[in-house]
């Protein structure tokens, strides 16, 4: 089971000028579990099933000079069914992550994909399809030291015929030796 709480004020702004403040607290929970589907040498499939829920609460900071309205709060909570596939292609190396320890790293293809259906039977405040997966990949470049670290993750619900809350994330990292 994993668990966050988190709170902060948020500044929203327009053509360099703050438009919003307000104040923004999140909490999200779920927990899951998976059976292993089929294992060879170099990779691992597996399915995975849990649930989990997020709710945001946005309101109005007293002391705020700006009246404007702040974003709507919501709540989603849904169970879900998802697949991963994993190459694996570990090395050893230092310097990655953490200073002067030996990590495992994986330049193997990470597959990994989730559907839900949040719904007000589970105390979402709408009914939405939820969609989130990624891929991760690594390569070693230029020669043995050097590492190039990949990451591709979309998440994205549906409502209404159309999505909402889509976001995609690329993150690249690269690695080499001084």
């Amino acid at each position: 089971m994993e668990t966050e709480t988190a709170t902060s004020n948020e500044t929203l702004y327009r053509d360099n000028e703050k438009f919003q403040r307000y104040k923004h607290g999140e909490t999200n929970y779920g927990f899951f579990g998976g059976y292993s589907i089929g294992s060879e040498s170099n990779r691992s499939e597996r399915i995975t099933f849990g649930f989990s829920s997020e709710e945001v609460e946005n309101s109005p900071i007293p002391e705020s000079d700006l009246t404007r309205p702040v974003p709507a709060s919501r709540a989603i909570a849904f169970p879900w069914v998802g697949f991963s596939r994993i190459d694996h292609q570990f090395i050893k190396a230092t310097r990655i992550d953490l200073i002067e320890r030996t990590e495992d790293i994986n330049l193997g293809t990470v597959y990994d994909i989730r559907i839900g259906v949040s719904n007000e039977v589970f105390g979402a405040a709408k009914n939405r399809l939820i969609l989130e997966g990624g891929l991760s990949t690594g390569d070693r470049v230029f020669s043995h030291d050097t590492l190039l670290l990949s990451t591709l993750t979309l998440s994205s619900r549906f409502g209404n015929a159309q999505a909402e809350n889509t976001l995609l994330r690329s993150r690249l990292r690269f690695f080499t030796p001084v």
